[in-house]
C-alpha cells in the first residue's frame, strides 16, 4: 500500500454501510485513503464512493420506495468516447422495476454534461408513454455543469423565455432552461438534484431547472442522496390534487387593495393571480397544478368596508375551490369557501387570511 496515492479496488464484490445504517450491495468503485498518523499510531480507512456509484444506490432507493404500479424511465446524458454527445432513453416508462434497477447498474460517468437534452428526452417519453392518472415528474441528478448541446440531430427549442432554433443560439444553460419552462409548462413537476461541492456543480441553474425551491435539492455524500430520493420518491406517493383552481369572490360592500395580495404553497411564493369584475363582486383567481397531502397554500389580503354593519367577506357558492383528486381521471371536484361574517365600520381596512 502507497501511502501517498489512494488505489482503486473497482470490479470488486463488496458491502457498503451508509451512515444511515442501510446496507447496499454490489460492484462499486471505492478510493482507500491513508488516515496514519504517527503522533498516536492509529490507523484508519476511509471509503470514497464514486458519484455514479452514489447515484446508482440512490435510483435502486428510489425505485424501491414507488408502488408496484409506478412506471419509471430513465434517461442518461454523456458523452462518448469520441467527444460526441449523446442521450440514451436507457430504459422507457416501465413498471418492472427489475429492469430498470438492472440497467442502473451499468451505467458510468463520462465526458460533457447535457441538462438540456436530458429533459428533453424524459420529457418526450413523458408525452407519449405517459399513463393517464399518473403523476408525471422528472427527476434530474447532476455533478457538474451544462456545457454541451446534441448536435446528432439538434432539438430547437422554445418556450416563454427562450428561444434556441439552433445549437448556437443558446447556451448549454439557456437550451436546459429552456426545455424545463416547456416541460414545466405542460404541468411536469421537475426535481433537480445537485451533486457535489460548491463550485463541483451550478446549483444556481440546477434551482432554475426545478418547479419551485423547495423542488431542488444538494447532497455531497452517498448517504445524502439516497436520502433525498427516497424523499423524493415519497413526495411523489403522496400527490393529493392537480388543477386546482381557487376562486374568491368579494362583495362589493368590501373594497379588495391589490397590491396587497401575497399567495404562498408551502414556504413559497406563489406567483400568478387574475383579479376580475363579476356581476357579484371581485373576483381573486389563481390556479395550483399540483398539490401533496401535506401541502398547505393560504393567501393573505387587505380589505375596506364601504359600510358599517356585518358583512359577509365572501360571496356564497361562486367563492369555491375546483380540483381533480388523486387518482387522476378528469373527475372534478368543488369545495365552496365558507362565509366569513365580520362586524366593520366604514373605512376600516383589516388583513384576511384564506387558505
Amino acid at each position: 500500500f502507497n501511502s501517498s496515492h489512494p488505489f482503486d479496488i473497482s470490479r470488486r464484490s463488496i458491502e457498503v454501510r451508509l451512515e444511515n445504517g442501510v446496507y447496499t450491495y454490489g460492484n462499486y468503485t471505492v478510493y482507500l485513503v491513508n488516515g496514519y498518523s504517527e503522533a498516536d499510531s492509529t490507523y484508519s480507512v476511509v471509503a470514497h464512493i464514486a458519484k455514479i456509484d452514489a447515484a446508482k444506490m440512490s435510483g435502486l432507493s428510489f425505485n424501491g420506495v414507488l408502488a408496484n404500479n409506478d412506471s419509471v424511465g430513465l434517461v442518461q446524458f454523456r458523452s462518448t468516447f469520441g467527444g460526441h454527445n449523446v442521450t440514451d432513453l436507457v430504459n422507457p416508462l416501465t413498471n418492472d422495476k427489475d429492469q430498470v434497477n438492472a440497467s442502473i447498474l451499468t451505467l458510468y460517468g463520462f465526458g460533457g454534461t447535457g441538462m438540456g437534452d436530458g429533459i428533453r428526452r424524459a420529457y418526450e417519453e413523458l408525452q407519449a408513454n405517459g399513463t393517464a392518472g399518473k403523476i408525471p415528474a422528472i427527476v434530474l441528478l447532476s455533478d457538474g455543469y451544462a456545457n454541451v448541446i446534441d448536435t446528432n440531430p439538434y432539438h430547437p427549442c422554445t418556450s416563454t423565455n427562450y428561444n434556441c432554433p439552433t445549437s448556437s443560439s443558446c447556451s448549454p444553460s439557456d437550451y436546459a432552461r429552456c426545455w424545463a419552462e416547456v416541460a414545466k409548462a405542460d404541468n411536469i413537476t421537475i426535481y433537480t438534484v445537485a451533486l457535489g461541492k460548491e463550485g463541483e456543480v451550478d446549483k444556481d441553474l440546477m434551482r432554475d431547472l426545478a418547479t419551485a425551491d423547495s423542488y431542488f435539492f444538494e447532497a455531497e455524500r452517498a448517504d445524502e442522496l439516497v436520502n433525498i430520493y427516497e424523499q423524493i420518491a415519497t413526495e411523489l406517493r403522496e400527490k393529493a390534487a392537480q388543477n386546482i383552481i381557487v376562486t374568491d369572490v368579494i362583495p362589493p360592500n368590501v373594497e379588495l387593495d391589490p397590491t396587497s395580495i401575497e399567495i404562498r404553497l408551502g414556504g413559497d411564493l406563489f406567483g400568478g393571480f387574475n383579479m376580475f369584475d363579476t356581476p357579484n363582486g371581485t373576483a381573486l383567481q389563481w390556479i395550483i397544478p399540483q398539490m401533496n397531502i401535506s401541502d398547505v397554500w393560504h393567501v393573505t389580503f387587505t380589505v375596506t368596508s364601504n359600510t358599517t354593519g356585518l358583512i359577509g367577506l365572501d360571496v356564497p357558492y361562486v367563492s369555491n375551490v375546483t380540483y381533480e383528486p388523486y387518482p387522476f381521471n378528469g373527475n372534478i371536484k368543488i369545495y365552496y369557501l365558507p362565509n366569513e361574517t365580520v362586524l366593520y365600520s366604514t373605512g376600516q381596512r383589516s388583513s384576511m387570511t384564506l387558505g
